[in-house]
């Protein structure tokens, strides 16, 4: 067995030693854009929580979904949906807020003397937009079945 020596570590020529150059280049642009975009996306100051959503926002978001909302929260909303009809009578969406609500209040108090403002209120709704007026036909059906009026509340739920 022969020992074999390594000759001289040999030295890159010209071409390679430009290759290793600018691949160490594009690593470090590729590295600094990296960090570039990091950076970016860190916040740099605290900010404060969002407020906590009002009790009449509360409610609206539970009585369109059809969950029961709270007694105060409900008050609130029927308030805020009151103020705001007596400035924009013409707005649909509101009386259906509004009858959906007093349906919920009734409903919940045990009290149908909120029906008939209910109804009123659905009414309205349906008589300011008569077409695709889906929450005031929800709410005139919801009434129906609070009123324990199946059959009506089935005809309300199958109308469009």
């Amino acid at each position: 067995m022969e020992n074999q020596q390594e000759g001289p570590k040999r030295r890159e020529s010209g071409p390679e030693r430009r290759f290793r150059g600018r691949r160490v280049v594009l690593v470090s642009v590729a590295a600094c854009a990296v960090l570039g975009g990091v950076l970016v996306l860190l916040p740099w100051e605290r900010s404060e929580p969002p407020a906590p959503p009002s009790p009449g926002a509360v409610a609206m978001a539970a009585v369109s979904a059809g969950v029961p909302a709270a007694l105060p929260d409900l008050a609130e909303l029927i308030s805020e949906r009151e103020k705001r009809l007596r400035t924009h009578p013409k707005d649909a969406r509101s009386w259906a807020v509004l009858g959906v609500a007093y349906v919920e209040q009734g409903r919940r108090l045990a009290d149908p003397a909120y029906y008939p403002r209910a109804e009123k209120a659905l009414r309205t709704s349906l008589r300011v937009r008569p077409k695709r007026n889906t929450p005031a036909l929800a709410g005139l059906a919801a009434l129906a079945n609070a009123r324990r009026d199946f059959n009506a509340a089935r005809r309300w739920g199958r109308r469009r």
